[in-house]
């Protein structure tokens, strides 16, 4: 795949996975060798295995960090600090984006941002609603009411 080619299918997505890039009838060893070499030359950023940013000199839109702590690890959604902060309700900045999961916990540094995922029960993972963070930019964030609930529990598990 060439890069102009390239361009013009990821162009206009904030973030993309390399599953994007496997429609059709292509090689999915070449996909991954041309990601990792524009990923070594600076065009692409590499947030985890398989979910990529353009680099900023080719970027049209700018992912909301909300939405690529949603794509880095999915059944995921933004709660705690973070969440209360996108609400208003604490006035502190906050430097990391911090969502709960039912997965494993884990930090995640990226060349964009740094993301943490607290583990909750099952049983508390709800309380959560889709939001447009940015235009046409969509995030899973905890409502208003279930960040303070969480913050002492997700501890818990």
């Amino acid at each position: 795949m060439r890069w102009r080619e390239f361009l013009r299918i990821v162009g206009e997505e904030p973030v993309f996975t390399s599953a994007l890039l496997l429609a059709g009838d292509v090689s999915p060893a070449t996909i991954h060798l041309q990601l990792s070499r524009w990923a070594k030359a600076g065009k692409v950023i590499p947030l985890r295995r398989g979910v990529y940013v353009l680099a900023e000199p080719y970027r049209k839109v700018s992912a909301h960090p909300f939405l690529l702590a949603n794509r880095i690890k999915r059944g995921s959604y933004v709660s705690l600090q973070s969440a209360l902060a996108y609400y208003g309700i604490i006035p502190e900045y906050v430097p990391v984006i911090t969502s709960v999961t039912t997965g494993r916990p884990e930090n995640v540094t990226s060349g964009v941002d740094t993301f943490t995922f607290r583990h909750v029960r099952k049983s508390l993972f709800t309380g959560y609603r889709r939001i447009e963070v940015a235009p046409k930019q969509f995030a899973m964030i905890a409502t208003p009411e279930k960040g303070p609930s969480l913050s002492g529990a997700s501890r818990e598990a």
